[in-house]
């Protein structure tokens, strides 16, 4: 099988997923911003800026620029630890919170229709396959 060719289709299939209108509000929302919101969110409120970035798996540059834009945004607050002042830990705000939530039930709502059109077979077979990319 010619899984180069495949690749490249695949590759550029997944590039056009950006370019989806429902995806625009996300789009707009700098880069790995809502993955920091779902982190305090859905994992750990309360993180230090370290443990997001052992998390997300990007540089401390990457998400102390995230930090500034979301306490900008009203939807994070930074507070010094009460033993070390130094030691700063992130908390998602109610905003925060609220935005976050809405997205996912954005989001849930796109997805369901794109199954919805896919069918129950193909969508079964999506998931399932996505389930095994996870596993690669």
């Amino acid at each position: 099988m010619e899984y180069e060719s495949l690749a490249d289709e695949l590759f550029h299939i997944m590039c056009q997923f950006s370019k989806i209108p429902c995806q625009e509000q996300p789009r707009n929302f700098a880069t790995g911003e809502m993955a920091i919101l779902f982190y305090l969110n859905s994992i750990q409120d309360g993180a230090t800026a370290g443990e997001i970035c052992n998390y997300l798996k990007v540089t401390t540059g990457r998400i102390a620029s995230a930090l500034n834009s979301l306490e900008k945004k009203h939807f994070i607050q930074r507070m010094s630890h009460a033993d070390d002042r130094r030691k700063i830990t992130v908390y998602i705000t109610s905003s925060g919170r609220e935005y976050i939530l809405q997205n996912y039930e954005d989001g849930l709502i796109v997805t369901q229709n794109a199954l919805e059109n896919l069918g129950e077979d193909d969508a079964k077979e999506l998931i399932r396959i996505m389930k095994k990319l996870m596993d690669i």
